[in-house]
This record gives structure tokens, C-alpha cells and sequence, in this order.
């Protein structure tokens, strides 16, 4: 089959999507490498299709994330070959061209909202592969082409409703020299060709007509043609022998017009050269939508067996990932929506947070709240965290009944399990297994001072608390909530996930839900003395850079923050309680008479600009990871707008500032930062040793964080419902 055939055929609503194939996901350079190669007649692969009923499967249309494609009674669904029949689409046809092309922009895909084209006209130290240079092409040239001889020749532009100043975007408006606006459809297309024949631009956007109209592409290699006719003529008007090469294989009597001075025919034989270039790059490109590509054709009564040799082709070469193969398989249902589909729908839905979640808080108490805030979905693509632990849920829930948590092993986490999912179970139990997830999320959020779940370390130990936190009693429950907390910080700092992490999860779905469930006496306290105490991992010997050879982990640097904004502190400027629902949101607050916008930076409370003095660019002391001040116990999260105000200040300044506005230091308590440390910078200095000072600091402050957090892990296990 033809490719222009594929297209008419997905025009025509002919050739649709069903709605389990993933999104979108090729970048520009794939399309870019996947054009050059079909512009030099190389293998593009296959594609599978299925024949069938519009009622077989969901669907979409191709390279629109959303909505049916409304297929015709007798359709075709494409099963395999979606990204590279999408991107061939998107190039050399146009999603814009008609008049409601701002739907269009609005719906498509963001890769997708771009007009390509293709350079004909070589920079000065490039290979001229299209003959520009003495108008004379020949496409069987190409085929000794490195792919990135064309590769290079591919560019694209933006378009969009803000960019109607660019000649390239739909709503481009051409002016007579009156200032009126043109209206006849040829002469704007002539305006708008002798912008592109100055870039030498061919726009093969415009390569795959809707009718037997001059299409763009046409107005653009005349006008690239006659004006490098132009410039040969002046060029070489006193070199016969240079005319005499060029035109003599289309004038064979150019000699003898030249010893004539035959103005006349030798005018028209440059003319004749200009049109034989203009139809050798016009016959080539058309030829681009006329190439064969190959075709495996299912029949209708093959419908059964579609999705199964969907998954199998996956499994060789470069595959779809597991989450993929479970949207395809869950798709043998077709009842139901698309898998990803219903995901989605619940990631970006409201949650009522239940008044055991926020019990415990001190400051702003959130009353619904959306996980998509924590980017567990971000522009229709579901977070990679997020589907790889509801394969994990869903494969244990899928194997055992809830509760029965001996029958819980590692396996269950494995992809042929994963695969082997039946699609009953798939289709009735995602609903459970996201609403588990998303509870999780919330729970991590308020609780422990995660805004996104990008930032959570160690990403199995999500699993432990969605599956405990599917029981209704527990995500109600201020007593069965607060030991989850102690869990979560007590394993966390206590460096239980640094090893062995999938066996640690199994141990902790199974200890979790005795202790927390069937409340079996689980000696999860014995994690208090680990607390800030591990060699190596959290200890003070660590977080005081006291060994070179070593780096403080990410995880413990990432936790230790959390935990500090997971108790609500006052921003150090403003009268503001910083928490991790409202940064997540983004949005802006008035604080006092300000709008500011709630989002934060990891601060340094020591400021590395004091540290010049020793010897140390700010640059240097910030690429030093094991670095005193780069410590966790030297950092802190305030508002940008406050780092933005007292970034890399002398202490003292910043500390008179913060006064001038607070009167006292009491924006420092839950910020576990010592009321001496003003003191220590008396007179704009240390009173004592610079690296010596730092470090009684910073020894102070991890006193006061160990201490914290030990009885705070004693407070919550205090609490009884």
C-alpha cells in the first residue's frame, strides 16, 4: 500500500487508533531521523492493521490525545506502527490548514503543533544534494546520501494563536502595498512562498493535497527556481563556456545561440533549465507519499486473536513497557474505556481528605485535594512512578485476596506475572488499585512533606501504604494513619530501603498490615535507635562532612527537608506557614498586602557567600557536595521570594532583615534552627574560627533534628483512637 493511501484512509476515517495504544511519544529528532529516511527510499518498518466494525474497540483519532475518531461502519484499527505513521502524518500533511485550525492546535498533541520543512538551498560548506547551486537535480543521487545530509535539511517552526506575526502560521495575514489585506487564496500563497524561497524552504507539510489545487509547495520551488535562474543569468553573463556547461544537456544548441547572440533562445533555455529543476524536485518529493510501505492485514475474524498479536510483536524488538501491554490487554473488554483512559480520569479527580489525615497538623488544614498537584499525571501522561507500583498492586491484588498477605511474595512484582494478568481482573480492580495509590500520594503530601511524587526517594515505599490504606478503617483512622507516619520516617532515616528494596517492600506490606490491621505486636520501635545514627548513611559524622571520601546520600538530604516542611514552618521573611499541598498547587497567595507565589528553594542558612573569605568561590563551594555548608543541616525550604531577597547575604544582614520584620526569631522553631546562631555572627562575623563556628551550628541543629524527630516518632505511637 501506498502511504498516501494511509493517509486518505485516516482522513476519511478509515484508519483509526484503538484507544489501549499509548500516546504519542516520539520527539522531533525520531520524526526528523524517521523523515530522512524515508526521503532516501530506506526500510521504515512495518505496520499492523486489523479490519473491523467501529464498534469493536474505544478509539482515537490519530495524533489527537482525546476524543473518538468517529470511525466509518467498516474501519481499520492500527495496532502497530502508531508513532511512526503519527509523525509521517504530522509532517507531510497539515493539521491546520482548515479554517477552524485553532481547535485543531488546541486538541493535538504539543510534538505535533509544528510545520516542517525542508532546505533545498546548501549552506556554504554543505554538499549540494539537491543541485540548486546549477539547477540540476537527480534523485538517484540521493541514494549514496549519509542520512544526515538530509537530516540537517529538516527544520520545523512553532505554530500557534499567538504566533500570528510568522508567515508560517495559519492566521498569517498578507497586506498590499495600501496596507489592505489580501484576500485571493493564490496571491497570498505567492506572498508567502517568497518568504520561504528566502530560506530556500520547501514546506512539505503541504506535500499531501486534499484536492488538484497548486499546493504551496508548488508556489515555493517556482519561486526558489526563477530566482536562482536569475542569479546564474547574472552570474555568469560573460562565461560562455560556464553557460555552455550548465544548459547544454537542456539546450542542445545553446552554442549556437551564444555565437548568434540569441538573446531570445538563450533566455528561454535558463528558463527551460528553472522548469526542469522545478519538475525533477516536485516529481521527487510527490514520490515520497507514493512509496510502497508494508502492510500485515488481520482480517475481521481475527479480532479475538488482535490484542495477543499486538502484545507478542511488542515483545521483540524495542517493546511497549509493561504499562502498556496491561492498557492493550485490559482493551479485550470492549464495554470498557480505555485503560488509561479511566486512570487518568481518577489521577485528576477530587479526593476529600478524611479528618484523621489531618489530625495531627498544627497549620492549614487541607479539605480536598487533587493528586495530579503532586504530577502523578502531567500534560495526559500518566507518571512513570505512578504505573509501575499500579502494576505492582495490581498484580498482588490481582494473585491474592486482600488481607491475605502471606500468600504475598516477591514474584508477584515480576513482568510475566505482570503480563499474565487476566483482563477481567485488570478492568475490575484498577479503580481499587488507583484509589489505593492515590490516598497514598495524599498521604505522603500532608503528611510527610512531599509535593511531588517525583520527589519521593525510594518509590517502593509507596506500596506498603497504598495497600494498607485501600481498608477504609485505616484511611479513617487517627491511630492506624500515625503508624504508618512512624513507619515512613523511622525507615526512611533509618536507612531500612538502602538495600534489597523489593524483598524490604514485601516484609513491610506483610509487618504493616499485622501491626496495623490485625494489631500482632511488630517490633517496628527498635528503627528509633537508627534514627540519625546510621554509619555512613545519616550519621552525625556524615552530615558534618567529616569524612572527604564520602557523600551525604540524596535520600537523607531529600528526607530531612521533607520533614522540616512536613511540620508546617513560617517562611523566615513572611508571616506565612509553608506546606506541601500549596506549593504543589502553584498558585498565588496574598500574604499581607503581597501576591506571592508559594513555591520554594532549597536554602542555605549559613549563606556561601560568607565563605569567600576562606579561600572559596560560591560556584566552588556548591559543585562540593560533601561540603559543610552543603549539608542538609545547612539547608532549608523557604519561599523563592524570600531567597530571591536574602540569597548569599552576610548572616547578620539577613538575620537584621528577618528581625526588622518579625521582631524575634520565632520564624526559626520549626525550622529546628538554634536561637544562638545570631549570636555567633555578632559584630558580622564569627566570633570564633569560621569552619569551627559552622560546625557548632550545624552540630546544634542536628541535636535538635534527632531529637525532634525521635519524639515525634513517640507521639505518634502514643496516639489511640
Amino acid at each position: 500500500m501506498e502511504l498516501i493511501e494511509l493517509f486518505k484512509l485516516i482522513d476519511e476515517k478509515k484508519l483509526v487508533l484503538p484507544d489501549f495504544q499509548r500516546d504519542l511519544v516520539w520527539n522531533k529528532n525520531q520524526q526528523k531521523e524517521l523523515i530522512a529516511s524515508l526521503i532516501l527510499s530506506l526500510p521504515i518498518g512495518s505496520f499492523l492493521i486489523l479490519d473491523g466494525k467501529n464498534d469493536d474497540f474505544a478509539t482515537k483519532e490519530l495524533g489527537f490525545p482525546n476524543g473518538q475518531a468517529n470511525p466509518k461502519e467498516e474501519c481499520m484499527y492500527l495496532l502497530d506502527g502508531q508513532q511512526r505513521l503519527t509523525s509521517l502524518k504530522g509532517v507531510l500533511s497539515d493539521f491546520f490548514s482548515k479554517s477552524n485550525w485553532k481547535d485543531a492546535a488546541r486538541e493535538v498533541y504539543q510534538i505535533l503543533k509544528v510545520r516542517w520543512f525542508l532546505r533545498v538551498i546548501p549552506k556554504q560548506d554543505e554538499i549540494d544534494v539537491f543541485g540548486w547551486r546549477d539547477l540540476n537535480f537527480n534523485s538517484k543521487n540521493l541514494i549514496k546520501e549519509e542520512p544526515s545530509n538530509i537530516e540537517n535539511r529538516l527544520t520545523c517552526e512553532n505554530i500557534g494563536v499567538t504566533l500570528s506575526k510568522k508567515w508560517y502560521n495559519p492566521d498569517f495575514e498578507v497586506h498590499d502595498k495600501s496596507g489592505n489585506k489580501i484576500e485571493r487564496h493564490n496571491s497570498i500563497l505567492n506572498a508567502k512562498a517568497k518568504f520561504a524561497s528566502e530560506e530556500g524552504w520547501i514546506p512539505l507539510y503541504s506535500l499531501f493535497k486534499e484536492n488538484d489545487d497548486k499546493a504551496f509547495y508548488e508556489y515555493v520551488i517556482d519561486k526558489i527556481a526563477n530566482e536562482r535562474k536569475d542569479e546564474l543569468i547574472n552570474e555568469y553573463k560573460d562565461n560562455q563556456d560556464k553557460i555552455i556547461e550548465i544548459l547544454g544537456d537542456v539546450e542542445p544548441d545553446i552554442e549556437i545561440y551564444i555565437e548568434d547572440n540569441d538573446e531570445v533562445n538563450i533566455l528561454d533555455a535558463w528558463s527551460k533549465l528553472a522548469a526542469n529543476w522545478k519538475v525533477q524536485i516536485q516529481t521527487f518529493l510527490e514520490s515520497i507519499l507514493r512509496q510502497k510501505v508494508d502492510i500485515i492485514r488481520l482480517q475481521s475474524d481475527e479480532i479475538c486473536r488482535a490484542v495477543v498479536i499486538f502484545e507478542r510483536i511488542n515483545k521483540g524488538g524495542t517493546p511497549l513497557d509493561n504499562f502498556d501491554l496491561v492498557v492493550a490487554r485490559a482493551a479485550r473488554d470492549k464495554s470498557c474505556e480505555s485503560l488509561s483512559k479511566r486512570i487518568s480520569n481518577l489521577l485528576e479527580a477530587e479526593t476529600v481528605v478524611p479528618d484523621a489525615l489531618t489530625s495531627l497538623l498544627k497549620g492549614s488544614k487541607p479539605r480536598v485535594l487533587r493528586s495530579s498537584n503532586m504530577e502523578t499525571i502531567k500534560e495526559n501522561e500518566i507518571n512513570t512512578l505512578i504505573k509501575k507500583q499500579y502494576l505492582n498492586l495490581l498484580s498482588i491484588l490481582s494473585y491474592t485476596s486482600y488481607g491475605n498477605i502471606d500468600d504475598i511474595k516477591i514474584d508477584l512484582m515480576k513482568r510475566d506475572k505482570i503480563l499474565n494478568i487476566k483482563h477481567e481482573d485488570i478492568n475490575q480492580k484498577t479503580n481499587e488499585v488507583i484509589i489505593g495509590l492515590i490516598r497514598a500520594c495524599l498521604f505522603l503530601q500532608v503528611r510527610c512533606g512531599i509535593v511531588s511524587v517525583n520527589d519521593l526517594h525510594y518509590n517502593l515505599m509507596i506500596l506498603p501504604i497504598a495497600y494498607l490504606l485501600l481498608n477504609d478503617e485505616v484511611w479513617s483512622s487517627n491511630e492506624k494513619l500515625a503508624k504508618i507516619e512512624f513507619w515512613y520516617w523511622a525507615s526512611i532515616i533509618g536507612g531500612e530501603y538502602r538495600n534489597n528494596q523489593n524483598d524490604r517492600c514485601i516484609k513491610d506490606i506483610q509487618n504493616l498490615y499485622k501491626w496495623i490491621v490485625q494489631g500482632e505486636n511488630i517490633n517496628y520501635e527498635r528503627l528509633k535507635e537508627r534514627v540519625l545514627n546510621v554509619e555512613g548513611f545519616c550519621d552525625k559524622a556524615i552530615l558534618l562532612g567529616e569524612n572527604d571520601s564520602e557523600t551525604i546520600p540524596s535520600a537523607i538530604h531529600k528526607t530531612i527537608l521533607q520533614y522540616i516542611l512536613s511540620g508546617q514552618p513560617k517562611d523566615i521573611l513572611y508571616d506565612f506557614c509553608l506546606n506541601a499541598w500549596e506549593i504543589a498547587e502553584e498558585k498565588e497567595k496574598l500574604i499581607g498586602d503581597e501576591k506571592i507565589k508559594v513555591d520554594v528553594q532549597d536554602h542555605h542558612i549559613i549563606p556561601l557567600r560568607n565563605c569567600v573569605k576562606i579561600g572559596e568561590s560560591t560556584k566552588l563551594l556548591r559543585d562540593k557536595k560533601n561540603h559543610i555548608l552543603n549539608s542538609p543541616l545547612n539547608r532549608t525550604y523557604i519561599l523563592s521570594k524570600t531567597n530571591n531577597i536574602i540569597s548569599d547575604s552576610n548572616p547578620v544582614k539577613y538575620l537584621e532583615n528577618v528581625f526588622e520584620r518579625n521582631g524575634n526569631n520565632s520564624m526559626f522553631v520549626n525550622h529546628f534552627i538554634s536561637s544562638e546562631y545570631k549570636q555567633m555572627f555578632e559584630g558580622g562575623s564569627p566570633q570564633q574560627d569560621e569552619t569551627a563556628c559552622y560546625k557548632e551550628i550545624l552540630q546544634k541543629r542536628f541535636t535538635m533534628l534527632k531529637d525532634g524527630i525521635v519524639k515525634e516518632l513517640d507521639d505518634l505511637l502514643s496516639i489511640i483512637d
